[in-house]
């Protein structure tokens, strides 16, 4: 009987919600906690200075402000603010396209600055808040389709959550 309610229970749309909702809160936290620790890094290193092109040049300052802005960031925060603005006005078919490729972002994936474009509301919001908040609902998008239907189908219920908690306290190699 108790194992029937709670088979039911761990499929209901706002079990899987809450879920989604605590695995990436604790994944804010783990984060947050983990710069805090390792390299005195408080969330955000400048509050009240979101990032800005600093000139016509290619550059944004503050971009990796926030500590979930790092890596990749700065060429996505820079194509969210200014779309392909840098790039040369004429055609670049027959281009020769390496030189080119750094002021344009042509490397960069279009949908994501151009939602956290978006999502910033004309830039009333900060750009790497509105990325931030594109991301979240990414994953916990993610995080809630990993234990809806289609996955208990083909793998079954404890394999599905069994893997889902697998993903969410797996740990980075080089974080050992």
């Amino acid at each position: 009987m108790v194992g029937v309610r709670l088979t039911h229970i761990v499929q209901t749309v706002p079990f899987r919600a809450a879920l989604a909702l605590c695995f990436l809160g604790g994944h804010l936290l783990v984060m947050s906690w983990s710069a805090r620790w390792r390299f005195g890094a408080p969330f955000n290193t400048a509050p009240g200075q979101p990032p800005v092109r600093q000139s016509s040049e290619n550059i944004v300052r503050h971009w990796d402000r926030l500590v979930v802005s790092r890596w990749d960031s700065g060429g996505y925060i820079g194509m969210a603010l200014d779309g392909y603005d840098l790039c040369p006005k004429r055609d670049l078919r027959g281009a020769y396209l390496p030189p080119i490729l750094v002021n344009c972002r042509l490397t960069f994936f279009p949908g994501y600055p151009m939602l956290g474009r978006f999502v910033s509301l004309g830039g009333r919001i900060p750009i790497d808040y509105a990325l931030l908040a594109v991301t979240l609902v990414a994953g916990f998008a993610f995080l809630f389709m990993w234990t809806g239907p289609t996955l208990v189908q083909r793998l079954g219920l404890g394999p599905t959550y069994a893997s889902f908690l697998a993903v969410n306290f797996r740990s980075s190699p080089r974080s050992r």
